[in-house]
C-alpha cells in the first residue's frame, strides 16, 4: 500500500503563492490571480471574492496569514461588512500548544510505541483550522494510530489490492480488526470485483467499482466499521476540507479516543 510522506501533504487552504520568495511583498496582480484561484477551489464564498476583490484593487494588501483567515472565515459568517475589521479579528487566535497536543494525543491512544520528532513541536498562535493542521502532522509522527493512504495505488487483479488493505487495516487496528476467509475476485481486468472476508464470526462481501488503478474503499470501510462496534472502535478521517483529492487520512480510534479527539483538539472527524 502507498503511504504519502508527510513532506509531500499539500492542504487545499495552502497559499497558491508558495512557490514565490515568503519575505517579498505581492504585487497586486499576484493577490488578484491567487484570489481567482481560491475561488476557482470554492475556498471562498461569492461573497467575499467581491469584498476581496474590491479591497485589493483599490490598493489593499493580504499576507499569508490574513488567506488562510479568510478560507477559514466563510465557514464562520456569511455577513461581511469591512475586510480591515475582519484582518483585525485574525489577531484573536487559537495557542497552539505542542506540549498540550501531545498529551491530548496521548491520552487518544497515540505514540506508545514510537516517539514524536522534535521538527514538528513547535509553539505558536494560529487559527483553529491551521491547529487542525499543526496537531494532525504530530498525529501523523505515530503511523500506528494514524496514516496518510494515497488512493491511486495501483490497484489491478494481479496487485490483489483490496486484500492488502484489508491486512493493513488489520495491522493499523493491531489486529483489533482480524479478517480472515479473505477472497478476492475479478472477473476480469475491470471486474466485476468481488471481495468477501469474515470478522467477528459475521461474513462480509463487497462489489468495489473498477476505476482504473484508484481504491473504490467506502463500503469495503464500511464492512470493516461495521465489524468493529462491537469492539467499539472505527477508521475515521478528517472531512475533506482539511486533505487534498487523492490523499485520505485514517485513523484508527476507539469510541473513547475519538471523544478526546473532538473534545480537546475539535478535529472535525467522520467515520467512514
Amino acid at each position: 500500500m502507498k503511504y504519502i510522506p508527510i513532506i509531500y501533504i499539500v492542504f487545499i487552504f495552502s497559499i497558491s503563492c508558495s512557490n514565490k520568495d515568503a519575505n517579498m511583498e505581492y504585487s497586486k496582480e499576484d493577490l488578484l490571480e491567487t484570489l481567482n484561484i481560491h475561488r476557482g477551489h470554492n475556498n471562498i464564498s461569492s461573497t467575499l471574492y467581491e469584498k476581496l476583490k474590491i479591497y485589493i484593487e483599490n490598493g489593499g494588501y493580504l499576507d499569508t496569514e490574513d488567506w488562510l483567515f479568510f478560507i477559514e472565515y466563510k465557514f464562520e459568517n456569511e455577513e461581511i461588512l469591512d475586510i480591515e475589521e475582519l484582518q483585525k479579528k485574525r489577531h484573536t487566535l487559537v495557542t497552539f500548544d505542542t506540549k498540550n497536543v501531545l498529551f491530548h494525543l496521548k491520552n487518544a491512544g497515540f505514540f506508545k510505541e514510537t516517539n514524536c520528532s522534535d521538527n514538528v513541536l513547535k509553539d505558536k498562535k494560529v487559527k483553529q483550522r491551521q491547529f487542525t493542521e499543526e496537531s494532525m502532522l504530530i498525529a501523523l509522527q505515530d503511523n500506528t494510530k494514524a496514516i496518510l493512504l494515497d488512493l491511486e495505488a495501483d490497484v489491478c487483479k494481479e496487485n490483489s489490492s483490496y486484500t492488502e488493505y484489508l491486512k493493513d487495516m488489520e495491522e493499523l487496528s493491531k489486529q483489533t480488526f482480524k479478517p480472515t476467509e479473505i477472497k478476492e475476485t475479478w472477473d476480469s481486468d475491470e471486474g466485476p470485483i468481488e471481495i468477501s472476508f469474515v470478522s467477528n464470526g459475521n461474513r462480509y462481501a463487497v462489489n468495489p467499482n473498477y476505476w482504473d488503478d484508484w481504491y473504490d474503499l467506502s463500503e469495503i470501510t464500511k464492512k470493516i466499521n461495521q465489524s468493529l462496534e462491537i469492539n467499539k472502535a472505527g477508521l475515521y478521517t478528517l472531512t475533506s476540507e482539511f486533505t487534498g483529492g487523492q490523499e485520505i487520512l485514517l485513523l484508527f480510534l476507539t469510541d473513547e479516543e475519538k471523544l478526546v479527539i473532538e473534545r480537546e483538539l475539535k478535529w472535525q472527524i467522520v467515520k467512514l
